[in-house]
């Protein structure tokens, strides 16, 4: 008897703590395969932050941006669909980061931006410092693909390059004017 009600109790229990976690219970049986990356979909209300594997949109953190996970959130707020790419380093950068692709709102197609989130805000700041206005690192010389814009938030930075002045604009109105790049 004991045994049957430790199942049972151990089952309530995990979908108790999937509940909380504002994730529906059927999202735990449909996970990517190791190495791939599985789209990011946005629910009716925006606010996802993760997959939607045929249940409801996961719920929002909600706030301002400060790190990864908010400037995520506040994207797909604003309406964009954000979909991680892949892992990204820049050499002048202490942290790995994570490039996203947004596409949607009044984007003239998509756009790839680049995530680095640090463990304080003084961390990011010594980096960035180091950023001539040009974008290029002391001592180094960069060669964009594009046109470099460079923002960072409390332990954020955020890269873009492109020129589509909608992305540029979304980023500043989410994490403050450019510190470098053109």
């Amino acid at each position: 008897m004991y045994r049957s009600l430790w199942k049972y109790g151990s089952a309530l229990l995990i979908l108790t703590a999937l509940a909380a976690c504002g994730q529906p219970a059927e999202q735990t049986a449909g996970t990517a395969p190791e190495g791939s990356q599985a789209p990011v979909t946005i629910g009716g209300d925006n606010t996802s932050t993760g997959p939607s594997i045929g249940g409801p949109a996961i719920t929002s953190h909600g706030g301002a941006v400060k790190d990864h996970v908010s400037l995520v959130d506040n994207l797909r707020a604003k309406g964009f669909m954000v979909e991680p790419v892949s892992e990204v380093e820049q050499p002048f950068l202490g942290v790995k980061g994570t490039t996203l692709r947004i596409s949607g709102g009044e984007l003239k197609q998509a756009a790839e931006v680049q995530s680095y989130e640090y463990t304080s805000a003084d961390a990011a700041t010594t980096d960035v410092e180091q950023l001539g206005p040009d974008a290029n690192p002391q001592g180094m010389m960069i060669e964009w693909k594009g046109t470099p814009h460079v923002f960072q938030k409390e332990q954020l930075v955020v890269i873009y390059v492109g020129d589509d002045q909608a992305m540029v604009q979304t980023l500043t109105d989410l994490v403050g004017p450019q510190v470098a790049g053109k």
